[in-house]
C-alpha cells in the first residue's frame, strides 16, 4: 500500500500540516477499533467519537508507530 498525504488544519491556532499516512498507521488503527468490537462494543451504527478520539491518541503515541 502507498503512502497517502493528507493536509490538515491543526485546531485554532491556524497553522497546518502534512500527514503521510503510512501502512503502520492503518494497521494500528484497524487493530484499536478491532480489539474495541472484541471486547464487545456495540459498533452497529459506528464508532463514538470518544473511540475514535481513543484511536487518534494512540495513533499520536511515538512509540506505536
Amino acid at each position: 500500500m502507498d503512502n497517502v498525504e493528507v493536509t490538515a488544519a491543526s485546531g485554532n491556532t491556524g497553522k497546518s500540516g502534512v500527514i503521510v499516512w503510512t501502512s503502520s498507521m492503518t494497521n494500528t488503527m484497524l487493530g484499536f477499533l478491532a480489539d474495541l468490537v472484541a471486547k464487545g462494543k456495540r459498533t452497529s451504527s459506528g464508532f463514538r467519537e470518544t473511540h475514535l478520539k481513543q484511536c487518534a491518541a494512540v495513533l499520536n503515541e511515538p512509540t506505536n508507530l
